[in-house]
């Protein structure tokens, strides 16, 4: 996959579509988070082939224990 990373933003563009029912999973590290508590929520988007622009596919919430 290709990454590009701007202010406020990471884009991953995969080689091939996720097929349905399938998961991936993203590693984070070195990406400074706004945390409240112990939840940082991330915005999610996609792009369709064929599409204009963003489509907004929900958020995600990740729990960060403050240990």
């Amino acid at each position: 996959a290709n990454v590009a990373v701007s202010t406020g933003s990471v884009a991953i563009n995969f080689p091939q579509p996720i097929a349905p029912d399938n998961y991936i999973r993203v590693m984070l590290n070195g990406v400074e988070m706004n945390q409240v508590g112990e939840t940082v929520l991330y915005r999610v988007f996609a792009m369709k082939q064929g599409l204009m622009g963003d489509i907004p596919v929900g958020t995600a919430m990740v729990r960060v224990p403050e240990n």
